[in-house]
């Protein structure tokens, strides 16, 4: 067996088998033969944007939205298990993207479209009633004072996923922030039915975990991971409204506190990742 270290910060290549901290990434690396072809990573388009205008691929029926998807871990596992449903992953990083590309290339996955963007942005112009799943996997919580304005989740945010879902579909969202927890806790319930799911509890979409990178930090730190399913709740776009515009904005305060962990390396002098 061949092994190499990837380019990628923390990756190791052994044969046909990429690892992340540890954690297969997964789909194995095909022979070049086999290898697809992925279109670049495109800006999003303007306007009000169709289901249509962010598929490359004519799968039909509601998407799979990964929002935020980092090197792409989860659009890979749920690409893989589901070949017959359309995804789309976005993120604002264009290196997370072409490592995305590459493994979707190797892997021969042809389900999954690339877009460099603003997840806000694309939920708040795409069209209602196009996605069966929406997943956010560790929304950046800002911890710095006067960020809190650029966290993910405030109403417009929850409204936008709440519109862009079909009937009964969900919103799968986690994070290792405890003051972010609460706050989406206390505001999604609202219009979603929550289902939160214990530490050893397996995603209802038996997909499995880990779902991005972040996970395999927090996890290594000892970190406490909330997870939870949102379904969409039945109601008029104007009751959904609404109630947005009731909802508290994201301005709880999250001052980072050093994890067992972070602590230990500090103390030693060592590289601490994420």
């Amino acid at each position: 067996m061949m092994s190499s270290m990837s380019t990628e910060r923390t990756t190791l290549l052994i044969g046909d088998q990429e690892w992340e901290l540890r954690e297969a990434i997964p789909g194995r690396i095909l022979p070049e033969p086999q290898w697809c072809d992925v279109a670049k990573e495109a800006a999003l388009p303007r306007g009000e944007i169709a289901a249509e205008q962010l598929s490359s691929v004519a799968q039909g029926g509601p998407m799979v939205l990964d929002l935020g998807c980092g090197n792409g871990r989860f659009s890979l596992l749920s690409a893989l298990a589901r070949p017959s449903l359309t995804h789309v992953a976005i993120d604002s990083d264009s290196m997370h993207l072409r490592y995305l590309r590459r493994r979707l290339r190797q892997r021969g996955i042809g389900n999954v479209s690339l877009f460099i963007g603003d997840a806000a942005d694309l939920l708040s112009r795409l069209q209602a009633n196009c996605a069966s799943e929406i997943h956010v996997y560790h929304p950046q919580p800002w911890h710095e004072p006067g960020l809190a304005h650029r966290r993910l989740f405030d109403a417009s945010f929850q409204l936008a996923s709440h519109r862009a879902l079909i009937a009964q579909g969900t919103l799968c969202v986690q994070t290792d922030s405890k003051p972010y927890a609460n706050y989406l806790r206390g505001t999604l319930a609202f219009m979603f039915e929550l289902r939160e799911l214990k530490e050893d509890e397996p995603w209802p979409d038996g997909l499995g975990k880990p779902r991005g990178r972040r996970e395999l930090v927090a996890r290594e730190e000892g970190l406490t991971i909330w997870r939870c399913v949102c379904t969409k709740r039945t109601m008029s776009d104007e009751e959904a409204a609404e109630i947005a515009a009731k909802l508290p904005r994201p301005d709880f305060q999250s001052d980072r506190k050093a994890s067992p962990l972070r602590k230990r390396k500090a103390n030693r002098g060592e590289k601490i990742r994420g």
